[in-house]
């Protein structure tokens, strides 16, 4: 299954382009570009895995967390096996 084809799920890119610029001078393309869409956003939380990246969506006060948090909340609620 093609994860475009997922309804619940949404791909997005950030608009403020002077912002994505900034950062992606100072990051990895895809870590500038989830940090922007996230303070667009304003979301709540950042799944990221990057310790670079997460150390600096802290720094700009987006709360974050990673792939393997989600791992153990999705086993420790029953979503796993």
């Amino acid at each position: 299954m093609d994860f475009r084809d997922l309804d619940w799920l949404k791909v997005r890119r950030a608009i403020n382009r002077q912002l994505l610029d900034e950062l992606t001078g100072q990051r990895d393309a895809g870590e500038a570009e989830a940090i922007a869409l996230a303070t667009e956003l304003n979301a709540d939380l950042l799944l990221i895995d990057e310790k670079r990246g997460r150390a600096f969506a802290i720094s700009k006060g987006i709360r974050v967390t990673g792939l393997a948090s989600v791992l153990i909340e999705a086993k420790q609620s029953g979503l796993l096996v």
